[in-house]
C-alpha cells in the first residue's frame, strides 16, 4: 500500500515537472528568436553599422535563454530522482502482498512514453537539450523497470513499448538526429538497454508474440550502425561522462545480440562480429583480459593463470572470491551514470546468480555453473551455443 501511494506521488512530481520544463521553454520562444539565428548574429560581421543594430537584442534573447536553462535545473533533478526511485520500487511491489494493479501499470508506461517523446520536441531540441536529455533518460529508465516485472506484465505494453523504440530509432537516425554526439549517446544508452532488459526477463515473448523477435531485429539493424559510428570518434572529442556511457551502450549492444536466437540477425550478423573482434582486440592491447576460459577444461584452466602476489588483471587468479577482491581493490570506482546503466540487469538474483551471469566475473566462472541458467526458449536452445 504505501508502495503504490509512493508511486501515485512520484508520477504527480515527474508530471508537475515536465509541464514546467515544458512551459521554460515556449516561455523562451515567446520572448527570443530561435538559438540558431542568435548565434549567427553573434559572428563578427565585417559591416560594422550591421553588428550594432542587432547586438542589444541578441544579448537579451541570449540571457532570457540561459536563465529558463538554469531555471530548469531543479525540475530536471527532481525528474530524474522520481523516476529514479520508482524504477527501482518496480523491482519489489510486484512481489509484495497486492502486487501490482493492472491500472497503475498502464499509468506508468504513458508517463514514461510521455517522458521519452521529449525526444521529438523541437523546442527542447532547439533550446534546453539538456532537459531533453533528462526527460528521455528518466522515461527508459521506468521502462526499464516496468520490464523487470515479467512477461505477463509486459504483453499489454508490448505494442506501446515497440513504438516507443521505432520512433527513438528514428529520431536517433543520422539524417535526422539534431543533438550533438554527446547527448545523442545519453539517449542512445538507456534505449539500448532498455532492450536488453526486455531481452533478459521477457524472452519468452519472441516465440509466443508472433512479430517480436522481427521488430527487434529491424529496431537493432537500424541502431546498430549508428552505434558503431560514435564508438569510430575520437576520444579526444568526446568526455569522459560520454565516454563511459558509449562503453555502456556498447557492452549492452553485445549482450543484446547474446541474448537473441542465432541466426535471427543475419543482415548484420558479419558487421556484429567485426565489431566484437575489434572491441576484443582494444580491450587485449589495453591489458584487459579476454582469454574465454569457461571454454578450456579443467586440466587446461590454468593458461592465464598465476600467483596471487602477481595478479594484474582479471582471469589470473583461477578462484572467482580472489578475482572480486583484486577487481575491489585496483579497479576504478564508477559513477552515478554507470551505477545506472546497470540497474536493472540483476534484479532478483543473489550473489553467486550475479557472479555467474556478470561479465565481469565470466571468466572465473566453470563452465558447469553457466550450465545453471538454461536456454529461455527452443529457439535459443536450437543454436547449440547458449
Amino acid at each position: 500500500s504505501v508502495g503504490r501511494k509512493y508511486i501515485i506521488t512520484s508520477i504527480g512530481f515527474i508530471q508537475v515537472h515536465q509541464d514546467e520544463i515544458l512551459a521554460l521553454c515556449a516561455s523562451s520562444r515567446a520572448s527570443g528568436q530561435p538559438v540558431s539565428k542568435i548565434s549567427v548574429d553573434k559572428t563578427p560581421t565585417k559591416r560594422r553599422n550591421r553588428r550594432r543594430q542587432g547586438q542589444e537584442n541578441t544579448k537579451v534573447d541570449v540571457e532570457v535563454i540561459d536563465d529558463n536553462i538554469g531555471k530548469s535545473f531543479d525540475h530536471q533533478y527532481s525528474i530524474h530522482g522520481n523516476a529514479l526511485v520508482l524504477s527501482m520500487i518496480l523491482h519489489v511491489l510486484p512481489t509484495l502482498s497486492g502486487g501490482m494493479p493492472t491500472e497503475l501499470l498502464d499509468i506508468i508506461i504513458a508517463v514514461s512514453d510521455n517522458l521519452i517523446s521529449c525526444q521529438g520536441n523541437t523546442n527542447l531540441v532547439e533550446r534546453n537539450p539538456g532537459s531533453l536529455v533528462t526527460c528521455v533518460r528518466s522515461g527508459y529508465n521506468i521502462i526499464c523497470g516496468a520490464l523487470t516485472i515479467g512477461p505477463k506484465a509486459t504483453i499489454p505494453h508490448l505494442k506501446t513499448i515497440f513504438g516507443i523504440w521505432t520512433r527513438s530509432a528514428a529520431l536517433i537516425d543520422e539524417e535526422k538526429n539534431r543533438l550533438s554526439p554527446s547527448q545523442s549517446l545519453s539517449v542512445l544508452e538507456p534505449f539500448v538497454t532498455s532492450i536488453l532488459i526486455f531481452l533478459q526477463y521477457n524472452s519468452e515473448l519472441l516465440l509466443s508474440v508472433p512479430d517480436a523477435l522481427s521488430r527487434t531485429t529491424q529496431i537493432l539493424e537500424r541502431i546498430f550502425p549508428i552505434l558503431v559510428g560514435y564508438s569510430q570518434l575520437q576520444s579526444s572529442d568526446l568526455r569522459s561522462i560520454t565516454l563511459s556511457r558509449l562503453d555502456s551502450a556498447k557492452a549492452a549492444m553485445m549482450e543484446v545480440f547474446s541474448w537473441l536466437p542465432t541466426g535471427s540477425f543475419p543482415l548484420i550478423t558479419s558487421s556484429v562480429f567485426s565489431f566484437a573482434s575489434r572491441q576484443i582486440q582494444m580491450e587485449t592491447k589495453g591489458g584487459v583480459s579476454c582469454t574465454l576460459t569457461h571454454l578450456l577444461s579443467n586440466e587446461d584452466n590454468i593458461v592465464d593463470s598465476c600467483a596471487t602476489t602477481r595478479i594484474k588483471r582479471s582471469c589470473q587468479a583461477g578462484n572467482r572470491y580472489v578475482e572480486e577482491s583484486m577487481q575491489l581493490s585496483y579497479s576504478k570506482r564508477i559513477g552515478p551514470s554507470e551505477r545506472e546503466a546497470v540497474l536493472h540487469l540483476f534484479v532478483g538474483q543473489g550473489r553467486d546468480e550475479i557472479n555467474r551471469t556478470s561479465a565481469l566475473f565470466c571468466g572465473v566462472a566453470n563452465y558447469s555453473d553457466r550450465q545453471l541458467v538454461p536456454p529461455p526458449t527452443p529457439l535459443h536452445r536450437s543454436g547449440g551455443n547458449w
